[in-house]
Parts: structure tokens; C-alpha cells; sequence
């Protein structure tokens, strides 16, 4: 590994790590030994261009948070690609450098959009269902939100590297 960023686990206990800086995801077995690897450098479907947060999907697909090709790609186990979500830009299911995802167990997912100052949440295949927070230094607001996830009761927690803080939203935002 040059520059491990996202871990997430699927049901058989593999540990996939992003490999930030090789633009590639790299899977390890329950003893921490190499299975296999699958990305490359570029743009297209199942390729990363910085990929950082990782997440399992109740159906045992990958969420990978493609930072700059600012999208998640959601993929097979085996790297396989199965669906994109967003694209670049400010508007409703836009990203500017997604950092973190994260998977509720009613299979929303949420994004942390790190540029745009935002999480935004969206159902399991993708269509967008809100948008939470804004630039700046308030409550609800954040400055580089850079990592998200869900608690027990379905709030959404973000934390923010800048403002050195961690939010908590009710399921709604």
C-alpha cells in the first residue's frame, strides 16, 4: 500500500482497503494476507482517480468514494462495475471531491462532499433525497467535511478536518 485512506469489510470478512495515491482497491483476507486488487488510474467505470471512503451495501456491493472523478462508483466485490452516482458540480447529486460514503442499514447512502461543504444523502440505487449543510462555521455548517457515517438510530454524523468538529443530524438532516 503507497497511501491506504478508506477500510470497509464485506460479509465474509475481507478487509478492502483504498490505495489513494495508486488509484486502486486492494482486498486482504481475515488473516491480513494479499488477495487481490482491482482499479487502475483514469475516468472510466472501475477506474478511480483518488479513491478514499468505502462502504458495503446490504446487497454486498462496494461504494467507493471516487474523490477527484467526483462521483461514487458502486461496484461488485470483485471490482465489477455496477452503477455510478453524481457527477462534478454544485448542484442536487453533485460532488466536489467526495471523501467519505457510508451505508445505513435501510441501504440509504450518504456522501461526504468534501469541496462543496455537504453531505448529501441518497436511496440505495442512487436517486438523490437531500442535501445537508452549507459553507461556514454555524451549526449545520461545515468548512471541508471530509468524513460521514450513520449511528443506531439512522442520524448522520459528519466530521469536519477544518472546524475540527463532528456533527450530528437527525435522519432527515
Amino acid at each position: 500500500l503507497s497511501c491506504p485512506d478508506g477500510v470497509a469489510f464485506n460479509g465474509r470478512g475481507e478487509l478492502f482497503v483504498s490505495d489513494w495515491t495508486r488509484h486502486r482497491i486492494v482486498v486482504y483476507d481475515r488473516e491480513g494476507a494479499y488477495v487481490r486488487e482491482f482499479g487502475t488510474r483514469g475516468s472510466g467505470e472501475g477506474q478511480f482517480f483518488y479513491p478514499r471512503g468505502l462502504a458495503f451495501t446490504g446487497d454486498g456491493e462496494l461504494a467507493v468514494a471516487d474523490s477527484w472523478n467526483d462521483r461514487v462508483q458502486v461496484l461488485g466485490e470483485d471490482g465489477t462495475f455496477v452503477r455510478s452516482i453524481g457527477s462534478y458540480g454544485t448542484g442536487e447529486g453533485m460532488f466536489n471531491e467526495p471523501g467519505d460514503v457510508c451505508v445505513c442499514g435501510d441501504g440509504r447512502i450518504a456522501v461526504a462532499d468534501n469541496v462543496n461543504s455537504r453531505v448529501q444523502v441518497f436511496e440505495g440505487l442512487g436517486g438523490f433525497l437531500r442535501s445537508i449543510g452549507s459553507f461556514g462555521d454555524g451549526p449545520g455548517q461545515f468548512r471541508n467535511v471530509d468524513g460521514v457515517g450513520f449511528g443506531a438510530g439512522g442520524e448522520i454524523l459528519a466530521s469536519d478536518f477544518r472546524r475540527c468538529d463532528v456533527q450530528v443530524f437527525d435522519g432527515e438532516g
